[in-house]
């Protein structure tokens, strides 16, 4: 292959990764929570902490326990070096993770049922499963 030929691939590939990198600051603000005021107490009621554990492809803990009433705060440390996404579309949860960052979400258990998390920005894969692997599930008992 021509050197000009591999320049201009490289450098195509290089601007597309840096547009990606941008367009996702945009597209996916720092944290989205669409809870009513009304609905938060002023404290909440428990603090739960999740990580994405680098290079493993998922949360942990991946399955997380409240009760029903309860204004819980989910503290998401993103230990991996790619950004990833914590989304909960049934609690209105949707938060960018930068690498190497923590978000707070807080919101309020206001019905039973289980409600299934997921990784809402594409992650690539891994050897441990890639980003269809980065599931959990919030249970909301009485």
């Amino acid at each position: 292959m021509p050197k000009t030929k591999l320049l201009i691939i490289i450098v195509t590939l290089s601007g597309l990764i840096i547009a990606g990198g941008i367009g996702s600051v945009f597209l996916f603000p720092k944290s989205q929570i669409h809870q009513e005021p009304d609905n938060l107490t002023e404290e909440p009621s428990r603090i739960i902490e999740i990580r994405t554990l680098k290079n493993q492809w998922r949360f942990s803990p991946a399955e997380v326990v409240v009760k029903k009433g309860e204004t819980v705060t989910l503290k998401i440390y993103n230990e991996d070096n790619y950004p990833h996404g914590y989304t909960i579309p049934e609690l209105n949860i949707n938060t960018f993770l930068p690498p190497l960052t923590e978000e707070e979400v807080v919101f309020f258990a206001e019905e039973v049922g289980e409600f299934f998390s997921a990784c809402s920005v594409p992650c690539g894969g891994g050897d441990v499963g890639g980003h269809t692997t980065m599931v959990g599930i919030i249970k909301v008992v009485e």
